[in-house]
């Protein structure tokens, strides 16, 4: 993401939450690692702009996001819920350090 569309995203972060750096991207999203103010670290997995004018994708995003956010399990990444930057889908995910499992 480039450094404009990085200061745009910092206004639009959830109450609380400050962004730190951008950490992944796929074709659907971009990744960032935001904090609370309280130190506690997410990743916050923002669905990119292009994608979020597709209606279907977003139905998609919004069932899965459901689901997630239902199933707890130790070999999951926890969600904690989801919310809109700039007009766009947006989760609230549990932040593992160490890279992208691809890396792994």
């Amino acid at each position: 993401m480039v450094d404009d569309a990085q200061r745009r995203l910092k206004l639009c972060m959830p109450e609380g939450m400050t962004l730190v750096r951008a950490i992944g991207e796929s074709p659907l999203s971009e990744v960032f690692l935001v904090a609370k103010d309280d130190g506690l670290l997410f990743a916050l997995k923002v669905m990119r702009e292009s994608v979020a004018k597709d209606p279907r994708i977003v139905e998609r995003w919004n069932r899965e996001t459901k689901t997630l956010v239902e199933l707890e399990h130790t070999n999951l990444v926890h969600c904690f819920g989801s919310c809109e930057i700039e007009g766009r889908p947006a989760l609230i995910l549990e932040y593992i350090s160490g890279g992208s499992l691809r890396d792994q």
